[in-house]
């Protein structure tokens, strides 16, 4: 016996054409404060894009004296095997 397509559910409606896609917001950072507990310091992960090798990361500490001096320390390693 063929199939009877009489019963057959009408096909769904076209999509609107006046539908925007979903903004989608971006995160907001943590605020951080230079000023923490005394003796503390600010240490700030840097990574730089190597493509295309691979990723370059470092650590910034900031001076407690000028904030626009610090150490940058080079992290060896990769995330793969570790650092």
């Amino acid at each position: 016996m063929a199939p009877s397509h009489e019963h057959a559910p009408p096909p769904p409606p076209p999509p609107s054409g006046n539908r925007r896609p979903a903004e989608v917001a971006a995160p907001v950072p943590p605020s951080v404060s230079l000023n923490g507990p005394a003796g503390a310091f600010l240490v700030e992960l840097l990574i730089y894009n190597g493509f295309p090798f691979k990723d370059h990361w470092a650590y910034f500490v900031r001076s407690h004296y000028n904030t626009e001096f610090g150490v940058l320390i080079h992290a060896t390693g990769d995330v793969r095997n570790g650092f």
